[in-house]
């Protein structure tokens, strides 16, 4: 008999990491957040641990990880979180391609919603002249109210504080990169370390409004590679299919989509 119990981030399986070893390529560090911070559940048959699955704030299926590889078994498990967590939706990346065939098999429509990009070309592109006269930094404490107020002006957060606390610890990590016109922000990149997956970076830029189209997000995301490459870290990056702009800049800078996240309904 299947149930589930509800974890929190204290109580984490002993498992819980086995998920990296399972997948075939490495996933993305902002969706590999969103499985960390949402709501996890051990899923149990009678007293054994048979794995774990993750639901958002709006019962949609983020993951689902099972101690025993096999397609039946994500099969059997993923129709019984359908019926009795009244999941309709699931986002999989093919990368987790047990789990991906399971979801196909059931699901009555999907469409490809998250592109993931690896690191194709190695070599730094030529600083634009768009950017010439613009000064690229480290950001300090003293820029964090600025850099916040940069992103929510030009990005869609949904919180403030949220916000806030991660570029706090992106600068207490020395992750987080200015670019300055004179002592204005124009555009911000980051470089973080994977918690998750040794030997991987994950980096993103954002680009002023008004600043938009002229190679300025190709550079940043250019210059977050190359910070990366010089700690020996492998960057990882995603951006969503419907976001046309990223989608040039990442590949201008040479990275290249090598799998995709995938938005399944029931």
């Amino acid at each position: 008999m299947f149930h589930s119990v509800l974890c929190d981030n204290n109580s984490l399986p002993v498992f819980f990491n086995n998920y990296y070893d399972y997948i075939e390529a490495p996933v993305d560090g902002m969706w590999d957040s969103f499985s960390r911070n949402g709501q996890l559940y051990l899923l149990k048959n009678n007293k054994e641990d048979l794995g774990y699955f993750v639901l958002n704030e709006n019962n949609q299926l983020i993951r689902l990880f099972l101690q025993e590889q096999q397609t039946n078994s994500y099969s059997v498990a993923l129709k019984w979180l359908i019926e009795h967590h009244k999941v309709d939706t699931a986002y999989v990346g093919n990368n987790e391609s047990l789990f991906y065939k399971a979801v196909s098999e059931i699901a009555v429509e999907n469409h490809e919603d998250t592109a993931l990009f690896k690191c194709g070309d190695f070599q730094s592109m030529k600083r634009p002249d768009s950017v010439r006269t613009y000064n690229f930094r480290n950001a300090f404490h003293k820029d964090l109210d600025q850099a916040v107020s940069f992103l929510m002006n030009n990005h869609d957060i949904p919180s403030k504080e949220w916000l806030t606390g991660y570029f706090k610890e992106r600068i207490d990590a020395f992750e987080l990169y200015l670019l300055l016109d004179d002592k204005t922000i124009v555009g911000t990149c980051e470089v973080r370390i994977s918690p998750s997956q040794p030997g991987y970076a994950d980096v993103g830029m954002a680009v002023s409004k008004t600043l938009r189209n002229k190679g300025i997000g190709s550079y940043l995301i250019d210059q977050a590679k190359s910070i990366a490459l010089d700690f020996e870290l492998s960057p990882i990056c995603s951006t969503e299919y419907s976001n046309t702009g990223s989608f040039k800049a990442l590949q201008k800078a040479g990275f290249v989509p090598y799998h995709s996240l995938y938005k399944f309904n029931f």
